[in-house]
């Protein structure tokens, strides 16, 4: 039932590359920055390794799939996958595969939003969204990890004078978010006002 374990190898061809708007040189360096050797090695390898005769790739869910995967083959999913396929890493146990999702060319903004709203992600996970600046240029992440609880205290404080005058208001009254939060949004909030 068990196949053998074989350790993944990542590949990409240049018609992959040119998708992701990288050289496969760019790919493998990406690949690598995610420092799999540190993984313990059951992690490397695919969880269920099923007869490829028993199912083609077809007549798999994504889901099913990515059952089956090891993390290395998690993080290439992550980083050449659809949506969808990124939707279901994000609520992967492995950091590393979450650092790919956030980390993946093919990530939009639309996506990006959704991760800084949901109070279900990690604080890390906000975290890398909340200190990278390619995303933190769009207000709409910089509201949504503002009014998200679980974005670390020290990211928020550092976004707020970023915020409206309406969303300071509203931060000032939201009672989920921690109290340093809202104790700055309202002082904020008071001093524009006031000029």
């Amino acid at each position: 039932f068990f196949g053998e374990k074989k350790a993944f190898v990542p590949s990409i061809t240049d018609d992959e590359a040119k998708d992701l708007g990288m050289s496969p040189q760019q790919y493998m360096d990406l690949f690598d920055s995610f420092n799999l050797d540190a993984l313990p090695e059951d992690q490397l390898f695919s969880a269920i390794n099923l007869p490829e005769a028993e199912l083609s790739a077809d007549e798999l869910s994504i889901f099913q799939r990515v059952l089956k995967m090891s993390v290395p083959e998690k993080i290439e999913l992550a980083l050449k996958g659809s949506q969808e396929a990124r939707g279901l890493l994000m609520n992967d146990s492995n950091k590393l595969v979450k650092e790919a999702v956030i980390k993946s060319p093919r990530i939009t903004e639309p996506e990006i939003c959704l991760l800084a709203a949901n109070r279900s992600v990690d604080e890390d996970c906000l975290r890398m969204i909340g200190t990278d600046r390619k995303w933190v240029r769009k207000y709409t992440v910089v509201h949504n990890l503002c009014f998200n609880p679980k974005t670390p205290v020290g990211i928020t404080l550092s976004l707020i004078p970023r915020l409206t005058k309406k969303d300071l208001k509203d931060l000032g009254r939201e009672k989920n978010v921690p109290d340093p939060v809202r104790t700055t949004a309202h002082r904020l909030y008071l001093v524009r006002a006031a000029s």
